[in-house]
């Protein structure tokens, strides 16, 4: 998995057809994973 930083994510605006794909994985009521 990569990490980036919000700043990174706001510059996908100058970019023509970026797309930008969040995988969030909860457990129970929201809790996240024991692996987190």
């Amino acid at each position: 998995p990569e990490e980036c930083n919000m700043e990174e994510l706001l510059l996908l605006k100058d970019i023509d057809k970026s797309l930008a794909v969040f995988c969030l994985a909860t457990y129970g009521e929201g809790d996240p994973t024991d692996n987190c």
